[in-house]
This record gives C-alpha cells, structure tokens and sequence, in this order.
C-alpha cells in the first residue's frame, strides 16, 4: 500500500475552516484537524510511514522486531570456536604490521625437526642473578620465547599464534621491514653463540653448524708455475648473484663490453658463482713460488655441503644509478630434486637434494612487499602455503606455484613456459634443499637425513617448563572460549527478551477502532514519532556486541510538541501517533517522562480557532485581491480622482493583514508560524515591500525582495513631517473602492484623498538639495577643466623618467575619491579635504619610498636570488598609495580643499662627479630632504637591467645607522655596509633625514646626474618592515608554480637570464605619439607625451613568465622539500636526484630536508638544473617516493648487541 502524500491529508484537515465561522467551532471540527477519524492503515502495508495519519503504525522500525531474529546477529563477534585449531593443523602467525619477513622465516625454521628439537632442549644458564633463579633469566631471552613459540605452534589450541614477544626480545621495529635475508644470517649466528653454551647437550651446542654449515675454498692459481694456493672458509648459505638474468638492468648492463647470454636457471647461478675470475693487471697475484706477481684465476671450490643447503638469489640490489635499492623481478628456473656433485668436483659422489621451501617476496618494489612461505612438511610430504595467519595445503605432493606468487611484466601477460621438473617464479629469493639418503645403487630413497621422523617430538617428551605452558595455554584457552560463550549467550538472552518486550508493547499499540476509527467511548494518548522510532531502532548493527546492556532509550519527551495553552499543536499532530491507552501506560510506565498528551483532552480548541481564523482570512484576502486587480485594471493609472496608496503598501497588504490579524490575537509567537491549511506556512508565501519601482496589480504578488517594509500600512507616502510625501514614484491613486476594501483591513492607516497638498517643508528642503546639486556639478565642471590632465591622467609627472623639476605628492587614494566626484558630482560624495597626514608615519617620515625603482639601476646592489622573481625588492606598494602632481595642480587643488601637510619632490642637476654615498652633514638640518641621485643618460642596453632586481634593502643603502637597522629587523640585509657610511648616529625613534642614493659610477655614461630630494623624506624602518613582510608573505604558497631551466655547463647554470629577450615586440614600448601638454606658465612640459619607460630609454618588461626552450614549468607548495622537488624533476627531466645539481640565482641549493619556503624559492622562480648524467630507467620512479631516511637495518637490535 502506498505511503499517502501528506499535503493531501493536510489539505483535508482544514478544508472546514473556509466555510465555517470560528465562533460555530465543534468537536467534530476538532477531530477533523487532529484527523482523529482517519482509518488506520494495514499492519505492515506501508514501507514508511504515514507522517499525515496519526493511525498509520507502520514502517517506524517495527519490522526488525516482529520477525525471527537469528542468534549470530545479536553480535558482531565471531564464533570463539573459529580460533580453535582443527585436528594437527599447522598453525599461522599474526603479523604485526610489518613482521611478515620474520613469520616466513619462523615457519621455516619450525619445520626443520632438528632445529626445533634443539630449540625445545636449550637450558639457561645455570646461574642466578640479584636472587633471580635459573627460570627466571631464561624467560627473559630470545631463545626462551622462541622455545616457547615452537612449542605452541606443535602443541597450542589456537589456529594462529601472537608472536610479540619473541619478536620485541629482539627489539626489532614492527612497523618497519626489513631485509629477510639479512636476519636469517643474524638471527642464526646469534643462535649459534648462545647454543654453544657449555652447559648444553652437544646435539644443542652444533645444531647450526651441523645443520647449515658448509665448506669451501678460495683457490687462486698462478697461470706461470700452475701453483695453487687455497685459503679455507665457511658458509651457511650461498649468495648467487642473478642481476643479469632475464632483461633487468643491473650494474653490468652499464658497461659497453659484450654482454653474456642472460641466465634464469639455478645451474647457471650456481656456474656463475664457481667460475673462474682472472687477475691481470693491476689485479695480478703475487706468486710466493715465482716471488713476483703474475697472472692468475681465482675461483671458489666447494669442499662440503651441509645437509640443510640454503640457496639466497639476490634479488635485493643496490642501483648506483638511483642510489636506492632495487629488486629484480627476473624469472628464476629451479629442480625439484637437485644434484651437486657436478659442483662438487669430476670425483664428487652423487650429493642428492630435495626443494624442501621456497621463501617469495611478492611485490616489485625493495622498499614494500609481503613474504610468503612455502614449505613441506617433514613428516607428511605434503605441501603448505603459510601466509601470516593464513595456513593453506597445497593440491597434491608437488609444489605448485601459481600466478598470484609472481609480479608479472604487464608487456607480458603470460608467464614463461617452465620445463618439466623444474619450478619458476620471478618472487623467490630463497630456496632451501635438504640433502636425502642413498642406496647402494645410487637410487634415492626419498627419506631426508636432517628432517627424519626420529627427530620429531611428543608432548610428553617437551621438557618440563614447556610442557607446562602449553598445557596452561590450553586451560586459558578453554576458559577464554567459555567466557566468550557465557558473553554471547548474554547478549542472545538480553536481545530476545528485549524482542519479546518490544512484541508485547507493539501488539497493544494500535487504538481499538470501529470500522476503523475512534468512537465516543475508546480512550487514546498520543505518543511522538520521534521516540517510536528511537525505541525501534536499537536493533541496529552499532547497537549490539555490548553486553547484555543496550543503548540506553530516552525518556518520553514532549516538550518540542505543546502548544502556549500547554496542549498539543495543531501542525504537531504529523509528529505523533495514536496508541491505546495501555500501551501508553505501560510505556510512561517503564521508560518515564511526559508530559502526557491524553486524547480529547490534549486538543487545543484555541489554537484551532486561531487557525480557522487565519485560513478564512486568507481565503477573504485572496478574493479581496482579485477584486483589487479588476478595479485597478478598469481604471488604470490615470485616474485623477480617488486616495493616494503606496506603492509597497499596495504590494504587501496581504502579509500586512495576516501579521497583523496575528498581532491583534496574540498568536505570532505563540502558534509558532502554523499553517494556512493548505500546507503553507502563515506568511512565508507574502511578498517582500520593497522600495523598487514595479507593476502593481494588488494581488499581493511580486517577485521583487529589496528592504523589508517595517512601517504600518500606508505609511510609506508619509514623509517626517506627518504630511503626503511629495515623491511621486512611489505612491499612486486607486478608486474610492479599492481604498475602501483595504480600510476594512487597516482602518487607521493614514489617508490622504487625490486632492492632499504635498508637504510643502519637504519640497523646500528637495528644491534646496537640487541647488547644492547644482553647485556640485558646477565645481566638478570648473576642476575638470581646470585640471584636465590630473583627471584624464594625461602628462603626468615620472619617477621613473624625472620629467619635472619639481611636484608634489599626494594620497593616491583621494585622487581616487576626486576623480569618481568629478564624474559623477551629484551621485559620489564630494571630498572634504585634502589630507596628506595620512602618508605620515609616526616616525615623522614618508610612509612609501617612491624612489625606490631608481635603485635598479644599480646592479651592485643587485641580489642574485631576486633575479626573474616576482619578488617585492621594491616599494611597489607606494605606486598604489601616493601620486605625483605638477606644481600648478597643487595650487589649484589648494583653492578648493583644505591642505593639512605639504609634500614636496624636486629634481636637481648635479654637474660635479657623483659619488656612490654622501656623506651625512655633522648636524643634521630639520626636515632635510632625501636626495637620490639618477643619471640624466639612460644606461646602455648591454647594461640594462630587468624590472624587479633591485635588493629589498635598497631604500637603506645610504646612511642608516645600526640601531635604526636594527629596530628595522634587517637581519640578512646588508645594514653593515651602510652603517660604515654614518659619520654620526640618529636616535632610533627619529625619522632618517638627509638620505642619498646614487648610481652606480658604471651605470653612468653621461657627465651630470640628476638629484631627487623628498620633503619630508621616506622612513626607512617604515619601508622596510612593510617590504620585509611583504616578501615573507610570498613564501606561504600552495599549487604555485616555479620553471626548472636545464644547463649543460656549469657556466650557463651560474649565469641565469638576468635579461629577457630584447629583440621580443612583447617587450619593446613604443614611443607615445601626443601633442605635448602646457604647464601652469605656459612652457611645455618636459616629455610630456613620451611614456616614463620610452624616456628613460628602459625596456617595458612584461609581468608574466616567459618560458623558454629547455624550460619545464613545476606546480609546488611551500612546505615541499628540495627531495620532493627533485622527484618531480625526475619525472619530467628523466635525471636521477643524484645527479641532479640545482642552483636559484647561482645559489645552489642542496638541503634535501629543506622546504622551498627555507630555501627562499619564490612563486614564479626559475630554478637551474644541470645533470650529471642522463638517467633512462622509468621502472624505478617508484621507489624514489620513499623514505629518504637512511636505512639502519638491525641496528640497535639484540641482533646485534653481541
């Protein structure tokens, strides 16, 4: 059965109230708005419940209750029985996040009969230590735990097992792996020397050497006398080296010698590693028979193999290319059954051994992965794959390695074809033979000498201490499976009574209808849906699993509910549902709260009749509306007689009446915005008043919203004086009929007949504001073309040229502010004043430097890094703040503002040799000027350089004394040099007066200099604070982008493009082509019509990049590291980061740890790059996005603290 759509039910609660008068209200009115005589729905016939049917019961969560609940979903445990271990099952270990390396090795170990009976029968020391007994320190060491994991992985209940301990008695790092490898030889010669006690039985004391302990000779042999001489070692394993097997590049692919046909099988690893090396040359052998040095071989001879023969292929490399380590995905061939004695000598018996393990590593990376076992098992002959925790047989009795054990080359979908008795895979790194018995005649009996089942032992057998902890183990095992049990069983009991209980209240639920609704004589409560469906719903997964107590379920609360009369909301009726009076007493009963909302008695028959009201009065204000529009529409606009009504008025009366209907009831607040009926909610649909000029057809309906209309009604043509507003746009009039319909509604708002005089002291004070309109654009008018060139921005004076002798500065700010008021004098605010106090710092000086960009011609100044960088070295902010004007614009604009500060720049032509710093005067003059000398010639092109160069300190290059450089922060600027300068100090409070700058003399290529002074002259610890901040602001970026320029030599990396290309149109300004402008006195200005970049001869540089052939852009953050940079530069580039030599201005830059914000790169930097070599390998890019901590391996292990 379909959900019914609430606004239909909505609609049929109320559909009464327009035809009824709110005094002839009934009972049955009542139940009609509380939908009381509703039939209630089917149990179960609707998915989600009814919001508008207070008897729909259905689709609140009672589903989950009411049907069959299995046991299993009372909790998310599993069963404990899942981790008994079945039958002799071999048992698993948990990683412990990155342990897999040791748990693969373990299983191995474990497996060989010897080494684990050796293990079972190691004693401690039999010595006490600070009153510690002999079991006391041995269950302290490695051994003891390891004798204790082999112990439970035989006998132990448990289907995997928790190897912590033994593995933190290692101090090993479970979040990092290691190389397997290399803890195999660890872990072995640390066993060994603690086997090697003399307290232990000897079949304990050589059970590694016995075991894993082989023979062979470094034999060298002179190619002049045929001696030989043999020095004698060791192995427990062989290393065989297969970097040149398959097509992987290794360290001999590098060489441009012939390279060998490539090897896969073990017989060719095993040829390699016994072959023949020649020493010649440099390497040649000194011969104690011929007593000089001479040519020689050298090759290893194997004496005697051990009879657990442990084969590592050496996967794990180190790329001198990458300088990280490498794995060689190659395929390997490999026998089942494999004969040395080819290896052993042309006289060697028959040495017979069979595959017993293979140890993978799956992945292609050294630096990620997972191992795996494969291992037999000594007794049954059968094959098991152990992968942590995961213990699966293999089919059949041979090993069969599958795909999922190989990393497969995607150009090579299928694996290579595998010879009969031979395995492969591109995974293994260790292989492991043990060696088996012989008949007489050769033939292999099948039975291996070190894995025999003689060697196995019984639980009886285990010593006493071990045979304890497993039979203890056993005990906590049972008792932990019953505690597991008795918890779910809990849960199971506590869940089903609660489904029993949730079974009874829900059945008495529903009220006793007939013929499905509620009779005279049937009592009901009504209860919210809310709680319903919160005590429903602790069914759910997240409430389960906890015990035998569930979510506790809230109390009843119906606050939220109740209307000013202390009784149920009409609109809150969807909220609730009807229940039986039983039900509800049993459910205040047992879970409390209230208050209760008992039937009839919880009605509100005033808030229905509020209701009733509103609904009527809608009804009677949309006709009145429609009646409005056709009298408006017969009469139209130009009807001359009648009452003048407001515009907005007129749109929102509808929403006027209804407020204030609301207000005159009481009931805005208080009925919380009910609805109409009709599912809308009082007042929400209205109009907003807006001010706006629209159509009006008084209906109430617009779709303009602009300022809420917050005055009575009409009350918008009334203007301050209580009379008729003279503003004609926003009222109009409307037939006595009309005004006669809205008087019904609002029988005090103002009215004012077609005949009402307008306010006469409102159209004085209209007529006097047109007059000082007037006036302003009469003054706009007069300064327009009094100052045409200020307000075009024409002919303006340069700093950059120096095309005047003399201007004054002002904020550029009210320059704004005027120029707007001359444009639109009657619409912008006219200004005031002209203050120029504002450019003053409280130090007494100029807040912005505007001479700061005569310091680029000054490349001694010149910091390297700031080249080709959007860096602020200059006071940019000051082309923003202040504007230069001419003499005679000063003067007029004195005329019509009030002047509070005077700033004056005047240019001076200095005949005599200028010199790079003045020296500063004994006494310092008051309100000295500052003075920066430019040359009158432009600098040559090959001297040129670009915009932006300029260091950020150039504003303190003249005379600064080290306390204002100080109270500065210029800590890495060059402060030194100028304070060399001082002759006397200045207080550091005390603006720096008198200061000079000059070109540099290399710069000059003409005779006379000009002179800039500044009165008052700028701050110097002003300026440079503001450009320090400025320029460390620039180092917190994301996603910026810098260019990466690559250099063959190391002259092209030194020497980055101060300059772009000149010979670029892009770049070049073209002279400006304007008649020539007149000053004040009637003498042409000075360059007037030439651009400021075009007169000083200057290239106009363009402000974005351009990138250049052999240039890369790079999208970075500041917080990236140089080592993170590299790799994107690795990636696009193909160097290798360890040839990658990058420099930033001719800095290098050579912290990898460091970020770009350290290292003072700048968005929009150009970063050289010159490579050592080219670098062609893509395969290894992934592992460049590792750790660059330096590996430490076992360090720091117990591994090795002997």
């Amino acid at each position: 059965m379909p959900t019914k759509r609430k606004d239909h039910l909505d609609k049929a609660a109320w559909v009464w109230a327009e035809t009824v008068d709110p005094g002839d209200i009934s009972n049955i009115h009542l139940e009609a708005a509380y939908r009381i005589k509703l039939k209630a729905c089917k149990p179960g016939s609707c998915r989600r419940t009814c919001r508008g049917n207070p008897h729909c019961l259905s689709g609140i969560g009672e589903r989950s209750w009411l049907g069959d609940i299995a046991d299993e979903t009372w909790h998310k445990g599993e069963d404990p029985d899942a981790e008994r271990r079945s039958g002799n099952s071999f048992v698993g270990l948990r990683n412990l996040g990155a342990t897999c390396y040791v748990n693969s090795l373990l299983q191995l170990w474990f497996h060989n009969l010897s080494f684990r009976k050796a293990v079972y029968l190691w004693k401690p020391k039999a010595i006490s230590f600070d009153g510690k007994t002999e079991e006391a320190i041995g269950a302290v060491s490695s051994i003891s735990h390891l004798q204790c994991l082999f112990a439970l992985l035989q006998f132990g209940p448990r289907k995997y097992l928790d190897p912590t301990e033994f593995v933190l008695s290692l101090g090993l790092d479970t979040m990092t792996q290691q190389d397997a490898q290399e803890f195999s030889k660890l872990f072995l010669t640390m066993l060994e020397e603690q086997l090697a006690a003399p307290n232990q039985l000897p079949e304990v004391r050589d059970m590694v050497r016995s075991q894993f302990l082989g023979e062979y000779d470094y034999v060298t042999r002179c190619l002049h006398c045929g001696t030989e001489s043999a020095c004698p070692s060791t192995f427990y394993e062989l290393d065989l080296n297969i970097s040149r097997s398959g097509n992987n590049s290794g360290e001999e692919e590098s060489s441009g010698e012939k390279q060998s046909p490539p090897r896969s099988s073990l017989a060719e690893f095993l040829q390699e590693f016994l072959h023949e090396e020649k020493l010649e040359g440099a390497d040649r052998y000194h011969c104690a028979v011929c007593g000089c040095k001479q040519d020689a071989t050298r090759s290893i001879k194997l004496r005697r193999l051990p009879p657990v023969l442990t084969l590592q292929l050496l996967r794990f490399v180190f790329d001198r290319n990458t300088g990280h380590k490498k794995k060689l995905n190659s395929f390997v061939y490999f026998p089942e059954e494999l004969d040395m004695a080819p290896y052993l000598g042309p006289s060697a018996k028959p040495s017979n051994y069979s595959l017993r393990a293979v140890l993978a590593h799956k992945g292609s990376s050294a630096y990620s992965g997972h191992y795996v076992a494969h291992i037999c098992d000594a007794t049954s002959g059968g094959w098991y794959r152990f992968n942590d925790e995961s213990v699966e047989k293999m089919e059949g009795k041979k090993l069969q390695l599958g795909y999922d054990e190989d990393v497969l080359d995607p150009k090579k979908k299928k694996r290579p074809r595998t010879p009969k008795g031979q395995l492969s895979s591109n995974n293994a790194y260790m292989l492991v033979y043990v060696k088996v018995d012989a008949s007489e005649g050769g033939e292999t009996k099948g039975k291996t000498v070190s894995l025999s089942k003689d060697q196995a032992m019984t639980l009886e057998q285990l010593p006493s201490h071990l045979f304890d902890i497993v039979q203890k183990e056993k005990e906590n095992f049972e008792d932990w499976v019953s505690s597991q049990k008795q918890s779910r069983d809990l849960i199971v009991q506590s869940g089903k009574e609660r489904q029993a209980e949730i079974r009874s209240i829900y059945d008495i639920l529903p009220v006793n209808l007939s013929d499905g609704v509620i009779t005279e004589d049937v009592d009901w409560d009504f209860l919210s849906v809310d709680w319903l469906t919160k005590w429903l719903e602790e069914n759910d997964d997240d409430s389960k699993d906890k015990g035998s107590d569930f979510k506790k379920i809230p109390v009843v609360d119906h606050a939220s509910l109740l209307c000013p009369h202390g009784r149920l909301k009409p609109d809150a009726v969807t909220d609730t549902k009807c229940i039986s009076t039983i039900a509800a007493d049993t459910i205040y009963e047992k879970y409390g709260g209230g208050p209760r909302l008992r039937g009839r008695e919880s009605m509100c028959r005033e808030c229905v009749t509020s209701r009733c009201k509103s609904i009527r009065l809608r009804a009677k204000t949309a006709q009145d509306a429609q009646t409005i529009t056709t009298l408006l529409k017969s009469c139209g606009e130009g009807t001359e007689t009648g009452y003048w009504i407001g515009k907005a008025s007129l749109r929102s009366w509808r929403r006027m009446a209804l407020e204030e209907r609301d207000d005159e009831e009481g009931n805005e607040a208080d009925n919380g915005g009910m609805g109409d009926g009709d599912g809308n909610h009082v007042g929400s649909g209205e109009p907003t008043v807006t001010g706006k000029e629209i159509s009006c057809n008084g209906s109430g309906e617009t779709g303009v919203k602009d300022e809420e209309l917050t005055l009575g009604f009409n009350c918008d043509i009334v203007c301050t004086h209580g009379n008729l507003c003279p503003k004609d746009n926003n009222r109009r009039i409307v037939p006595e009929a009309v005004w006669s319909i809205l008087k019904g509604y609002f029988p005090g708002a103002p009215e004012y007949l077609s005949s009402v005089e307008k306010c006469s002291k409102c159209e004085d004070m209209a007529n006097e504001g047109q007059a000082l309109k007037n006036q302003f654009r009469q003054i706009a008018s007069v300064q327009r073309e009094t100052l045409s060139d200020l307000y075009l921005e024409k002919n303006r004076p340069s700093m950059d040229s120096l095309n005047f002798e003399s201007a004054r500065i002002i904020p550029r700010e009210f320059l704004i502010e005027w120029r707007r008021f001359i444009r639109e004098p009657n619409k912008r605010p006219h200004p005031m004043s002209l203050n120029c106090e504002d450019l003053i710092c409280s130090h007494g000086g100029l807040r912005y430097d505007p001479c700061s960009r005569l310091a680029e011609c000054t490349p001694k100044e010149t910091k390297q890094d700031d080249i080709s960088l959007n860096v602020p070295s200059v006071d940019v902010e000051a082309d923003s703040r202040v504007a230069l004007i001419w003499e005679y614009e000063w003067t007029v604009l004195k005329e019509f503002y009030s002047v509070n500060k005077e700033i004056i720049v005047t240019v001076e032509t200095d005949e005599t040799e200028p010199v790079e710093i003045a020296a500063k005067p004994e006494k310092e003059p008051e309100e000295e000027p500052m003075e920066v000398v430019q040359e009158e010639t432009a600098p040559s092109e090959a001297d040129a350089v670009p915009t932006g160069v300029a260091a950020v300190d150039e504003v303190s290059s003249a005379r600064v004394p080290d306390a204002v450089a100080d109270a500065a922060g210029s800590g890495d600027h060059k402060d030194s040099e100028s304070a060399e300068a001082t002759s006397t100090s200045v207080p550091d409070a005390a603006p720096v007066q008198g200061l000079e700058k000059t070109a540099d003399a290399k710069t000059l290529n003409g005779k006379s200099s000009r002179i800039v002074k500044i009165d008052p002259s700028p701050c110097v610890i002003c300026v440079r604070e503001r450009l320090c901040r400025a320029r460390e602001s620039l180092l917190h970026y994301a996603r910026a982008k810098v260019f990466i320029r690559k250099v063959s030599t190391s002259a092209e990396a030194a020497a980055v493009p101060v300059k772009e290309d000149e010979d670029d149109p892009e770049f070049k300004a073209t002279e400006a082509k304007r008649p020539r402008g007149k000053t004040a006195n009637g003498a042409a200005s000075l360059h007037a019509s030439a651009s400021p970049s075009a007169l000083a001869g200057e290239v106009r540089r363009s402000t974005r990049h351009r990138r250049i052939r052999g240039e890369e852009e790079l999208v970075v953050s500041s917080d990236s590291t140089l080592r993170d940079l590299k790799v994107k530069i690795m990636r696009i580039f193909g160097v290798a980061p360890f040839d990658q030599h990058l420099s930033l201005g001719g800095r290098p830059l050579i912290d990898h740890h460091a970020t770009l914000s350290d290292l003072r790169v700048y968005p929009g930097s150009v970063i050289t790059l010159k490579a050592d070599e080219p670098w062609e390998d893509p395969m290894l890019l992934g592992d460049f996005d590792k750790d660059a901590a330096p590996e430490e391996g076992f360090k720091g292990t117990g591994l090795l603290s002997s």
